[in-house]
């Protein structure tokens, strides 16, 4: 008995380029997800790496902060210091504005005295 076949020769030639080409493209895959894995590991590194250098500068900067404020004096309490209206320009402030409001008071009497005139 002659065995048959439902496929004829020349498929499966066809069927086992199309499998050996889907076994290639499988490899050239596998290659492409280990250098994306590798450098997700490069990359994490970075970050943690750059995490601990902030880290380390945050802290520099404190200490810098706590050394400047230890050597500034610290600031008067509220009871020593200058009373609001007290302060020179408070004082020049308050006399110009009576100025001003002198100035037009004579303004207004001279232009009421001019329309009373004959």
């Amino acid at each position: 008995m002659k065995s048959r076949s439902c496929l004829p020769i020349g498929s499966l030639n066809e069927r086992a380029g199309i499998s050996e080409k889907h076994h290639r493209a499988d490899q050239e895959l596998k290659k492409k997800v280990l250098k994306l894995e590798f450098c997700l590991q490069e990359a994490r590194s970075q970050t943690r790496k750059l995490q601990r250098m902030g880290e380390r500068r945050d802290k520099a900067l404190k200490e810098l902060r706590d050394q400047l404020a230890a050597k500034q004096p610290s600031p008067p309490p509220i009871s020593e210091k200058h009373n609001f209206w007290e302060t020179s320009g408070f004082k020049i402030v308050v006399s110009m504005s009576m100025l001003i409001l002198v100035m037009f008071e004579e303004v207004y009497f001279i232009s009421i005295k001019t329309a009373k005139a004959p």
